[in-house]
Parts: C-alpha cells; sequence; structure tokens
C-alpha cells in the first residue's frame, strides 16, 4: 500500500479480508519509488507484482515501466525464486496489421503489442506492452530468477475491497450514468479464475 496511515485506503482491505486481516503484513511502497519496493521485497521467496495504473487519463507507461523495473531489480537482490506479473492482453493484442496471426495460427507468447504500429497503442496498452518487455529483457540479462507473467482480457468479479476501475466503469454502463457506449466487443474474465493462475503459477 502507498501509506499504512491512510484508512479510507485501508478499512476496505480489512472488511475485505476479515478475520484474516491479522495475518497479512502490510509495507509501504510505490510504483515510482524504487527503494520502497526494494524494501518491500526484502525476504519474500516469491513475488506477486499486481500493481500498475488502469485508467484513461494518460501518462501510464511511467509508474507501469518504473515499478516494474524496481521490482525486478528487487527480486535480484533479495535472492527471489520467481515473480509472478499481472500483464494483459493488451500487451499482445496490438500487433502491426503485417504481424496479426492469420487463420488457423493464434496468438502467442511471441505476439507483442506495437507501440510503434500506425495510429500506435493508446496509452494503458502501450504501458503494459513496455513493462511486460521491461520485465523479460531484465530477466534476460539478470536470469537468477524465474518470471511468469499472466496476460488476462477484462477482469470483472467480486471485489472485497471496493470497487475499482473496472468495476466502476461496468457498472456506470449498466446504470445508464455513462451517456456513450463504444460499439465493440469485449472479453471477461472472473477475478477469481486470475487469482488463481497467479497461485498456481
Amino acid at each position: 500500500v502507498r501509506s499504512k496511515s491512510n484508512e479510507a485506503k485501508i478499512k476496505p482491505l480489512r472488511d475485505g479480508f476479515g478475520k484474516l486481516f491479522d495475518q497479512i503484513e502490510l509495507v509501504e511502497a510505490d510504483l515510482n519509488n524504487e527503494a520502497s519496493l526494494m524494501a518491500a521485497c526484502e525476504g519474500a521467496t516469491y513475488v506477486v507484482h499486481t500493481a500498475s495504473p488502469f485508467h484513461f487519463k494518460g501518462d501510464c507507461v511511467t509508474p507501469a515501466v518504473a515499478g516494474t523495473t524496481a521490482v525486478m531489480k528487487a527480486c535480484t537482490a533479495h535472492k527471489v525464486k520467481m515473480c509472478v506479473i499481472t500483464s494483459s492482453c493488451a500487451a499482445m493484442q496490438g500487433p502491426a496489421k503485417e504481424d496479426q496471426p492469420q487463420p488457423p495460427a493464434m496468438y502467442n507468447e511471441t505476439c507483442w503489442s506495437n507501440p510503434d504500429r500506425p495510429g500506435g497503442l493508446i496509452d494503458y496498452m502501450k504501458s503494459k506492452t513496455l513493462a511486460e518487455k521491461a520485465a523479460w529483457d531484465y530477466q534476460a540479462a539478470n536470469p537468477g530468477f524465474d518470471i511468469v507473467t499472466i496476460l488476462p482480457c477484462f477482469i470483472m468479479g467480486p471485489a472485497p475491497t471496493g470497487d475499482g476501475e473496472s468495476v466502476t466503469y461496468m457498472k456506470n454502463i449498466l446504470n445508464g450514468s455513462k451517456s456513450e457506449v463504444p460499439r465493440n466487443s469485449s472479453s471477461f474474465v472472473d477475478v477469481r479464475d486470475v487469482a488463481l493462475a497467479h497461485l498456481r503459477a
């Protein structure tokens, strides 16, 4: 958490975890503060890096890449065995047209979104692409630990710690407070399945 003294942020965690909350050790960390992430990972055998900005206000790239790089450095410094990273399908579903898999071929781990394609990528897609690339590049140069990346699509489901950006986005469509809805399709995955994927990794 960014601040253990921010009760407005801590209360949803306490309410969501209930009696299990006392078994959790909270430490302060910030994606833009490498020293805080280094300290947060101290003593860990495994790290699950889930934090990344998700909004459409611009500049998701800087904290996403900085935070992921700092976590990678912390894994090296503390001799972590494995880091599981929450990436996104956004990191692979936006290649240049000429690089798109042609049926019957399917998207796989060789596919990447291309920030330099004509039209570019929206900021969030670019942030997830560059952050995951930063992780793999770092691990290739510093192969002392394993990494696994999970690339879910739009995550939905129970939010015991309060509505996040994804749930709020969907609620705003359903309750009519969002006046315009894009005519497109979306893929969804249950948050519990995503959590299980991280655990099994």
